[in-house]
């Protein structure tokens, strides 16, 4: 049906599109280094809902459990609720390679909707390791086995030892069973018991990506090849690591300096998800050696991660063509691909992102909307895709929290509905701000609350991001400057640094902030506050009444005299401010 759907919109694009190529900018911020190797962070915050752990005061041989009875009720998603308490059993050997003891973290996320905010249900502890024994053979070594409790028939786990990340987003279903072999000595990692097979070929699938990434040249968006060899020497470095390419084996640089180039280069990445790929193929050859539940899972996974960092490319690109939407009509979500998950309650988020991405660059280079659009997908799924468009989007649309009601309203999908009721409450205007310190330049904590009495522009930040610099240079200094005088408004600014050196560093430099602002470190993006309201992208800013209550999270002026405006409409008594300052730098 969507691909009817977006027939029908391709033949209004002749009528409503432009031809024209789509132009980048000629400054820093427009040029664009396209490596395709999303990096994945161990950073799992401060939550944490440790599961059922049983340090090893067990006998030291034992048969881990056998899970062929705990796959959930036959006929079910892999997304189903287990019926009963269900466990994934984790049994650790370590060889240390010194003295200390081995410090092994473990993760298991369930209910995923979007990553990038970690709206997840989250798991997290370490094992509980212990010395081995001469009569089990683990004598010299740390052992531990431990049950961790799942709510949800699949998981997605993580396993690391300090910066040492042994298994990440490896799917693992409750009842399962691993024991995991690791030598810190040698860096080897070995894996066994009854499903270890399953966690190998995700391990494979993972080298087999990294592999096709490999031999993707890296590429850079720009507007003029020529701002980069700028100079004869540069060109005939060029010339020759040109010459001695050879694919597969060693690389070069391309300049997407046109749409074709890009258009091209989009291409290439949503080959990589077409079920002739070499993951989804592999994948495929294993099909019968899965549970059908996980395979099905796998599958979804895949297509939507590798269809994820292609679309995330292509927004990078800037698609204004009709030639892009024919690009992603042509290389659109199969309706098979749709059919096969329409029951579940839950996909994995990689998929529900795709999807987003996928409508919402449609939505830029057609009349259709994103809404229009989602409409097409089965209850489910629509209100996953929508919550995450909400999630990521309601900063920038107006009248958020109409539209945030609108969707709950018609929301089907419990799990959904709980995470978009969390923005709407902490969100909508008139609620007080969360009243969580924050650490001020002279190492005393600042509550919000010191701030009533106020009206309360924070702008939040963070070192090295251009985007941070123009904003200030462009509306917050100046702004500042021109309501110094004024008594009834105060200026925050929070940095979300994670360290204290370079957030003080960045102050001396006066280019974020000035010495009449309030400036606070956060510690970084897990800090409660910054969490509260979703902070993970720098600028952004948060206006609060002279109550402490929120008045607009979202939606603000991109110019200096909007933000003028702004906060002249705010302020209960307007006092005369100079206006020399209120002309755009």
């Amino acid at each position: 049906m969507k691909k009817h759907l977006y027939t029908c919109f391709l033949a209004s694009l002749c009528l409503y599109g432009s031809t024209s190529t789509a132009q980048v900018a000629d400054s820093p911020g427009a040029d664009f280094l396209h490596r395709s190797m999303p990096h994945v962070s161990t950073d799992t915050g401060d939550t944490h809902r440790g599961g059922e752990i049983r340090s090893d005061n067990l006998p030291e041989v034992f048969d881990l459990v056998d899970h062929s009875a705990a796959k959930g009720q036959e006929g079910e998603s892999p997304s189903a609720r287990m019926g009963e308490q269900a466990y994934f059993t984790i049994r650790a050997e370590v060889n240390s390679a010194s003295e200390t003891s081995a410090v092994l973290h473990w993760e298991i996320r369930e209910l995923e909707l979007d990553t990038r905010y970690d709206y997840s249900w989250l798991q997290q502890d370490t094992l509980q390791l212990n010395a081995g024994n001469f009569f089990s053979g683990t004598q010299g070594k740390q052992v531990s086995e431990s049950r961790i409790s799942m709510s949800e028939s699949i998981g997605r786990f993580h396993l690391w030892d300090g910066q040492h990340v042994l298994l990440e987003n490896i799917w693992i279903q409750a009842g399962d069973s691993l024991a995991v072999l690791w030598d810190q000595s040698t860096g080897k990692l070995l894996l066994s018991g009854p499903d270890a097979d399953k966690i190998r070929l995700q391990v494979h699938l993972q080298e087999l990506d990294r592999t096709a990434k490999a031999n993707l040249n890296p590429a850079m968006i720009l507007s003029d090849v020529g701002r980069i060899l700028d100079s004869p020497e540069k060109q005939e470095e060029y010339n020759r690591i040109s010459e001695q390419y050879r694919t597969g084996w060693n690389r070069k640089m391309l300049w997407l300096d046109s749409e074709e180039e890009r258009i091209k280069r989009a291409s290439q990445l949503l080959q990589l998800s077409s079920p002739e790929s070499s993951i989804l193929s592999e994948l495929s050859r294993h099909q019968e050696d899965l549970d059908p539940d996980l395979y099905a899972w796998l599958h979804a996974y895949w297509t939507g991660k590798l269809r994820k960092e292609a679309m995330e490319f292509i927004a990078i690109a800037r698609p204004e063509s009709m030639d892009w939407a024919e690009l992603l009509l042509r290389f659109g979500m199969q309706s098979e691909d749709i059919s096969a998950v329409q029951d579940w309650k839950v996909v994995p988020a990689e998929w529900t992102e795709s999807v987003y991405l996928e409508n919402k660059l449609l939505e830029r280079v057609s009349p259709v909307s994103f809404f229009y659009l989602s409409a097409t997908l089965p209850e489910s799924l629509r209100d996953q895709v929508d919550a995450l468009y909400l999630i990521r989007e309601y900063r920038n649309t107006s009248e958020a929290d109409s539209l945030i009601s609108a969707v709950l309203d018609r929301m089907q999908n419990p799990w959904v509905e709980g995470y978009l009721q969390k923005i709407y409450e902490s969100n909508i205007a008139g609620r007080e701000v969360l009243n969580y310190p924050l650490m001020a330049s002279d190492g005393s904590e600042v509550y919000p609350i010191s701030w009533k009495g106020k009206l309360v522009m924070l702008d939040f930040w963070l070192s090295g991001c251009g985007s941070c610099l123009k904003f200030a240079k462009n509306n917050f200094l100046p702004l500042m400057q021109a309501y110094e005088a004024h008594p009834e408004i105060l200026f925050v600014t929070i940095s979300g640094d994670s360290e204290v050196e370079r957030w003080q560093k960045s102050l001396e430099s006066g280019l974020y902030t000035a010495e009449t602002s309030l400036n606070l470190f956060s510690g970084g993006i897990s800090h409660p506050f910054l969490k509260q309201y979703q902070i993970q992208a720098f600028p952004a800013q948060l206006l609060l009444d002279k109550e402490g209550k929120i008045l607009r999270t979202g939606d603000f002026p991109s110019t200096l005299e909007g933000w003028s405006q702004l906060i002249e409409s705010y302020l209960a008594s307007p006092k005369p401010v100079s206006t020399s300052h209120l002309i755009t730098p």
